[in-house]
């Protein structure tokens, strides 16, 4: 199960802390409407996996950022 989230202050990027000890990077990306399948769909936006990596062998229940967006830690309760 997930454990704890961030999400980027643009709101199209969320990084998720798993009890496996997995951090997941996702980004909600706009969709083309020309690489719609079908006329019919109505999903605006898709929801996309970017990176992930098994920094723990615990869960990961502390996740910051700075503020600049490009420190990442992570941490896990002992």
């Amino acid at each position: 199960p997930f454990k704890i989230r961030l999400v980027d202050t643009k709101g199209t990027k969320l990084l998720a802390g798993f009890a496996d000890g997995v951090v997941r990077l996702l980004a909600l990306n706009k969709v083309d409407p020309s690489q719609l399948r079908t006329k019919k769909s109505k999903q605006k936006y898709e929801l996309n996996l970017e990176q992930v990596f098994k920094p723990h062998t615990k869960a990961v229940t502390v996740l910051t950022i700075d503020e600049q967006g490009e420190i990442l830690a992570t941490g896990v309760s002992f």
